[in-house]
């Protein structure tokens, strides 16, 4: 899963991220533990659509978001679920690895 892959507004517009995504999938696609490559992005976000078709993963469905405004009802264990990466060096260990 990428988050949100912004430019610089000088380099919008010019298939850098169509080429980016386009290696990652055959990449993926050379990995035998990969089963499914799939994307989503916002129904408005028309330059993130043009690229998924460009790189030919088709539209499955649309994907409603919400949004909890109560948690008393639920049955958890409050605390946090990840340990945030906060230092340059973390991130970089993280990174390298793929």
């Amino acid at each position: 899963m990428l988050g949100r892959l912004r430019s610089d507004l000088r380099y919008t517009g010019k298939g850098y991220a169509t080429q980016l995504i386009q290696f990652i999938i055959e990449q993926l696609k050379k990995m035998p533990e990969i089963k499914w490559i799939g994307a989503n992005t916002q129904r408005h976000n028309f330059s993130a659509l043009r690229v998924l078709e460009k790189v030919q993963l088709p539209p499955i469905k649309a994907l409603h978001a919400s949004t909890l405004v109560n948690s008393d009802g639920l049955d958890h264990t409050p605390g946090p679920i990840w340990t945030p990466v906060e230092s340059l060096e973390e991130k970089r260990k993280w990174i390298s690895q793929f």
